[in-house]
């Protein structure tokens, strides 16, 4: 689970992928000339300048998203018309389990496409992992909800900025984010931000084993991880693993100069 701030409650309905629910405010924006859905991340505004930038992507189909918002209204005991699925992205999984087996579990080792979705309720969120008919379905339940896809992109451009090689990077943890136009970085007090509210990421990347003097760095995403930006005043965590539940201040979408964690 992972909790979500005040800034973000977005209620749904969608008539084109019915059940399918989407915000108010994004429903209005796909009246607008070449808005669409993001690869990954649904782009929301929040401040008086809309977000107008999205990449196409096909949707999952009714009948998966009925099924994810079905299972996870029984899982979590909330009742199905108070949960509705924030973004979603198309991915390639590694073996029958989805990349979420156990250490018990025998998982066949094959690629399924599927979806993740995120499933969300007030200020909270989960996030699901499908096959490419719902029929096979699990709940993540660890620190890197990162889709994969994303997390590709994200080391990808890690081992660049940082000149290391990539097969020594990982993502410690990543939790989801609203941004500005700026990700939620500034460098100078100068910089002009677009007051967009974007959806995407903030991950830590570390190098080598999960310990405590490892060497991690804080990076901000959009959405599909199409955009990865180094945060050079961020501090690492001081545990390796972050908890479960972002306190709901960090949430808060504020004015670009104090962004600086």
């Amino acid at each position: 689970m992972v909790c979500r701030g005040s800034v973000a409650l977005r209620r749904l309905q969608n008539s084109i992928f019915s059940p399918i629910t989407f915000s108010p405010i994004l429903l209005a924006l796909l009246t607008l000339p070449g808005v669409g859905f993001g690869a990954g991340a649904i782009a929301t505004p929040l401040l008086p300048t809309p977000a107008r930038v999205a990449q196409a992507t096909p949707a999952p189909n009714s009948f998966l998203v009925s099924r994810v918002l079905r299972t996870a209204s029984r899982d979590l005991g909330i009742p199905r018309r108070q949960i509705f699925i924030q973004r979603y992205s198309q991915e390639t999984w590694t073996d029958s389990c989805l990349g979420l087996g156990g250490s018990a579990e025998s998982c066949a080792l094959m690629l399924v496409e599927g979806w993740q979705l995120e499933v969300s309720h007030g200020e909270q969120s989960w996030f699901y992992r499908t096959d490419a008919t719902g029929q096979v379905m699990r709940q993540i339940d660890r620190a890197d909800v990162l889709p994969p896809s994303v997390r590709d992109r994200l080391i990808e451009a890690a081992a660049q900025q940082l000149n290391r090689p990539a097969s020594e990077l990982g993502v410690l943890a990543a939790e989801p984010r609203i941004w500005n136009g700026c990700l939620g970085i500034t460098t100078s007090p100068d910089q002009v931000c677009t007051e967009i509210a974007l959806l995407g990421w903030r991950a830590v990347v570390q190098q080598g084993e999960a310990t405590q003097t490892a060497p991690t760095w804080v990076f901000h995403l959009n959405g599909d991880g199409s955009d990865v930006r180094l945060n050079p005043i961020a501090s690492p965590p001081s545990a390796p693993n972050p908890p479960d539940c972002v306190e709901p201040g960090d949430w808060q979408l504020i004015d670009p100069a104090p962004m600086q964690e």
